[in-house]
């Protein structure tokens, strides 16, 4: 914004091009806008942008932009244990400008720097895990000139599984606490449990059942296919697959059982669209088992 009716002088440059200065006029609010097509920028140009109220005194108001660093989406691949995990980031930026990018596993292994593609406008990395588990892998994207938002990170769960490392099974039940139903989240009450969750011989995907049941408000989950089981330590699973609620196809799921004293569990649920249906414990944490029990068999 500027002082309303106002001119407003900007100096673009289009990512290491010549300069142009355009000048426009503040509405009666103080905003204003340019058509840098008028300089002969075209819709992949990304300018840099000096902006001054001429009318403010000199040397006031007057800021300097730059479209920002932005990693745009992740992609971390499943791996078996001893395999390479491989991360991928896309990102955008102004063109002409180079990038570092640097990957932190989620394991305690120090940062590892990431092979950027200028032009296709990505950072790859691999890493070999020690452990089975659900790792959080961390990639930060830095504009080496400098810009606005910069560096940018995102994040991305890493699985790594071993079809040897065994299974786990579990039934039970818990007290469902207010909330954890979002489509109506003053329901609370008893949620029952079953599942088995295992690679056969020779098995890359796991299988099993698994059926979760919140009666107060008659949903229904039932699994129909599994995409990876981790059975991380002594104590704890993680297995994630596809089902159904109440017949209804297009949910995904993520179980996180534990076998220790007490035994515990977290379910989440939610639609193919990302909105969440179900999750007893958003922060993260699990819930105590009221009845049953949580097995991790070797």
């Amino acid at each position: 914004t500027a002082a309303p009716g106002g001119t407003v002088s900007v100096r673009v440059e289009p990512g290491g091009g010549d300069l142009y200065e355009v000048t426009t006029t503040a509405g009666g609010d103080g905003a204003w806008s340019v058509d840098l097509s008028e300089v002969g920028f075209g819709p992949d140009d990304h300018p840099w942008a000096l902006v001054r109220d001429t009318d403010a005194p000199s040397g006031a108001d007057e800021t300097t932009t730059r479209e920002t660093v932005d990693a745009t989406e992740i992609s971390v691949d499943l791996a078996s244990l001893g395999q390479p995990t491989q991360v991928t980031v896309s990102f955008t930026d102004a063109p002409g400008v180079g990038h570092d990018a640097t990957v932190d596993w989620g394991d305690g292994t120090p940062t590892t720097p990431a092979e950027v593609d200028e032009g296709a406008g990505t950072a790859t990395a691999a890493h070999v895990y020690d452990a089975p588990g659900v790792y959080e892998v961390t990639v930060t994207v830095a504009d080496t000139a400098g810009g606005a938002g910069n560096p940018d990170t995102i994040s991305g769960l890493a699985v790594v599984y071993d079809p040897e490392g065994g299974f786990v099974t579990g039934g039970g039940w818990i007290a469902s606490p207010a909330g954890a139903y979002t489509p109506d989240p003053s329901l609370d009450g008893r949620a029952t449990f079953g599942f088995v969750a295992k690679y056969l011989p020779g098995a890359q995907t796991p299988s099993g059942n698994t059926q979760f049941v919140f009666h107060a408000a008659d949903m229904n989950f039932h699994a129909t296919s599994y995409d990876w089981l981790v059975v991380a330590g002594q104590d704890r699973a993680i297995f994630k697959g596809s089902g159904t609620v109440n017949g209804i196809d297009g949910h995904r799921f993520m179980l996180t059982a534990t076998d220790g004293e007490p035994d515990t569990l977290r379910m989440r649920i939610w639609e193919d669209t990302g909105t969440v249906v179900y999750d007893n414990h958003p922060d993260g944490g699990e819930t105590a088992l009221g009845g049953g029990s949580i097995i991790i068999h070797r």
